[in-house]
């Protein structure tokens, strides 16, 4: 059967549970503000969304693939930082 979109979204809120301090450290890493360490997790959760949404997959997501989101993600912040 499908994957509801509550399953999507709690399957995401594990991962995130999971990997969520990698996420942040990614983000200090990167010098970013608290705020904008906040953004990070919120723009990883939304990429994840995106990308796996209608998948399985979403479910056995790995660190890895967690790590390159947010560092994908961080770059694109400090992107829209200096474009400011």
């Amino acid at each position: 059967p499908a994957m509801t979109a509550d399953d999507v979204s709690r399957a995401i809120e594990e991962a995130l549970a999971s990997f969520g301090s990698m996420v942040r450290r990614v983000g200090w890493r990167h010098r970013l503000s608290d705020a904008d360490v906040d953004e990070l997790v919120q723009d990883v959760r939304i990429r994840l969304w995106r990308a796996r949404a209608g998948s399985e997959q979403i479910r056995t997501v790995g660190a890895s693939y967690v790590y390159r989101t947010a560092v994908s993600a961080a770059l694109d912040l400090l992107r829209r930082r200096r474009a400011h």
